[in-house]
């Protein structure tokens, strides 16, 4: 995520702008307002939507009584997804393939060691096969439904283009920042997430460059 934030949103967001002749501090100042906002709106989001960390004992909910950490932790996971589906349909709203088919690999690629460790944790709470697998469904349809949410809101308004760039990117930075790096640093295992990152990192702006 963190390597499609820059190579796949944040570049091609300052390249828009700098193409339709705006200046470099120009697109730098608008890019980081977008950047900003996209991860201020997640914020709140993140605020006002109940969930529970899978890793951690932090809680986030407005009345915690009213619902169960099963459910807590199925909305963190669906919460996470958001962004990443509106990147995804932002970059097909976009007309780019190359740029399509590198975010879209990347995202796919991530999502699959983070879709085995929701598993376990739903194990690990006591959830059956055939329900960890309903939830993984539903909480996949949510990634879908921002791909759509991201496409129509391009393809209505071309203009935004730059701006829902540097939004998602924002709003991408602002997991990977406040949920995943802290998650996966927990008990010890700060130099083999850092290992991940890094290869993360390496890969997608292979995968990027290779693409475009």
């Amino acid at each position: 995520m963190l390597g499609a934030t820059f190579f796949s949103l944040l570049l091609p967001s300052l390249e828009l702008y700098q193409k339709s002749g705006s200046s470099p501090l120009f697109a730098a100042t608008w890019v980081g307002m977008g950047v900003l906002g996209g991860a201020a709106f997640l914020q709140v989001f993140h605020g006002l939507i109940p969930h529970e960390h899978l890793m951690r004992s932090e809680k986030v909910s407005v009345r915690p009584e009213k619902w169960s950490r099963q459910w807590l932790v199925i909305l963190a996971v669906a919460l996470h997804n958001v962004p990443e589906g509106l990147a995804v349909g932002t970059a097909v709203g976009s007309g780019n393939s190359a740029l399509t088919i590198a975010l879209s690999a990347a995202i796919g690629i991530q999502d699959f060691p983070e879709g085995l460790i929701v598993a376990l944790g739903l194990r690990g709470l006591g959830f059956s096969f055939t329900r960890i697998l309903a939830i993984t469904a539903l909480t996949g349809a949510v990634e879908a439904l921002g791909v759509i949410l991201g496409f129509n809101s391009v393809s209505i308004a071309q203009a935004l283009l730059p701006v829902a760039f540097a939004a998602c990117a924002g709003a991408m930075l602002f997991v990977v920042s406040h949920e995943i790096i802290p998650e996966s640093h927990q008990n010890g295992h700060e130099k083999h997430a850092t290992t991940g990152v890094l290869i993360g990192f390496v890969l997608m702006m292979v995968l990027d460059l290779g693409l475009g």
